[in-house]
């Protein structure tokens, strides 16, 4: 049961060309960004206003209040997006 609800999860997400088109399409203003190396994680992220320091600090205290074993996949997803070029990040300090 599990496997088959695994393969029927994968059969329902978007690909990444769907994805691109999509964003293209409805979103041109935007970026999209997969994380590296794998490309299973994407994100689709506006240029607009940086992020106010005070959110900065929220979201920097939230990552730090996890526990350390989900801290560090956090923290693993932010490298992977950083190696697929996304540059903003709201938890860094």
């Amino acid at each position: 049961m599990f496997n088959d609800d695994f393969r029927n999860s994968m059969l329902a997400a978007f690909s990444r060309q769907e994805l691109e088109a999509a964003r293209a399409m409805y979103l041109p203003e935007c970026k999209s960004y997969s994380a590296s190396p794998l490309r299973l994680f994407h994100i689709i992220s506006s240029e607009g206003t940086p992020l106010a320091p005070e959110w900065k600090t929220v979201f920097s205290n939230k990552r730090e209040a996890l526990p350390p074993r989900l801290r560090r996949d956090l923290d693993d997803l932010r490298f992977f997006f950083r190696l697929g070029g996304l540059k903003a990040d709201p938890f860094a300090g």
